[in-house]
């Protein structure tokens, strides 16, 4: 606690008797859960400016090098309309049974612990803490239209993959904020691009690459935009999604590659090569694999990449 004291977001410990194992603590109000049922105000704005602020208490939990592990609407507190994170005391193992066998209400971690922390306490991160605020987002929103503006945000956090979640609170701040502000279409696609061109996706990216894909032009953007590593924007999405991507740029990649210019091939097989080599699923590294193999039969870079494949993944095509 010592090393969160200069937060204004998590609770103040005062007079630590290290003889009597004893401390005070800040009054508070009451905790969210409370805070919101009893609100007659509670909108958009009240709700905005609690998630706000745990994101930015948690960033500096995260920060001190401390993991909360233990982080719901019950140990969320309010002090004169503002948030104060409290309750640090599931990282000692004295604490474990207690918590993890109360009753399950909404104040409580049921709702919100990590799935790995149900059978394996040790486990929990500060990836699962990011799951646990993704799940106390949803329900603070509930079926609200900020819910919905919020749902790629919901769902990247508490994403069951967990190398699909955010890696820091740090992202998923960003990721709120560019979610609630109000910006003009140009600015939007501008901002697609550069998240585009650096790998990166994002609600709108996720939209806006969906749509291409219905309007079967995706193929075309790629070549038009040169993406590269658009292979990096794919595998962050769903596995379904990613197939039906997959599929739109297998049965139409050679006609965007345009008369002639068959260097945009090795842009098509630089993709279906790194897709096969960062994912696990099967069907999808098929999937990639047939983009390969019709790309190997124009480019020599392709036909390098489709052997090296072939030596490494020999198994692809054994289940077809």
């Amino acid at each position: 606690m010592l090393r969160l004291a200069k937060s204004p977001y998590v609770l103040k410990v005062f007079n630590y008797d290290e003889s009597n194992d004893s401390y005070l603590m800040e009054k508070c109000d009451c905790n969210v859960y409370d805070y919101l049922e009893n609100n007659p105000f509670k909108d958009d704005k009240l709700i905005l400016q609690i998630i706000e602020e745990l994101l930015l208490g948690m960033k500096d939990v995260h920060e001190a090098g401390i993991i909360h592990r233990d982080l719901h609407l019950g140990n969320i507190l309010i002090k004169e309309g503002h948030v104060v994170l409290s309750d640090f005391g599931l990282s000692k193992d004295t604490m474990i049974n207690h918590s993890l066998k109360s009753t399950a209400t909404p104040k409580n971690s049921h709702y919100f612990i990590d799935p790995i922390g149900l059978h394996d306490f040790t486990a929990l991160d500060k990836l699962s803490d990011i799951y646990s605020i993704g799940k106390i987002i949803d329900y603070i929103t509930g079926e609200s239209e900020l819910n919905k503006k919020l749902s790629f945000v919901i769902s990247k956090a508490t994403e069951r993959n967990r190398t699909k979640r955010y890696a820091a609170v740090d992202e998923l701040i960003q990721d709120v904020n560019s979610s609630v502000k109000e910006i003009s279409e140009e600015e939007k696609i501008k901002n697609i691009e550069e998240n585009l061109q650096r790998g990166e996706i994002s609600k709108d990216v996720e939209e806006f690459v969906m749509r291409l894909m219905r309007q079967e032009q995706l193929s075309n953007y790629i070549v038009r935009k040169q993406l590269y590593i658009f292979w990096k924007v794919l595998i962050q999405f769903n596995e379904i999604d990613q197939l039906a991507l997959l599929g739109e740029i297998d049965r139409t990649y050679s006609e965007a590659t345009g008369y002639g210019h068959f260097e945009n091939y090795d842009l098509f097989a630089g993709i279906a090569y790194n897709v096969i080599r960062n994912s696990t699923n099967m069907k999808i590294q098929r999937k990639a694999y047939s983009i390969l193999e019709g790309c190997a039969s124009y480019r020599y870079n392709a036909s390098d990449y489709l052997k090296e494949i072939n030596i490494y993944y020999p198994n692809i095509l054994s289940q077809e």
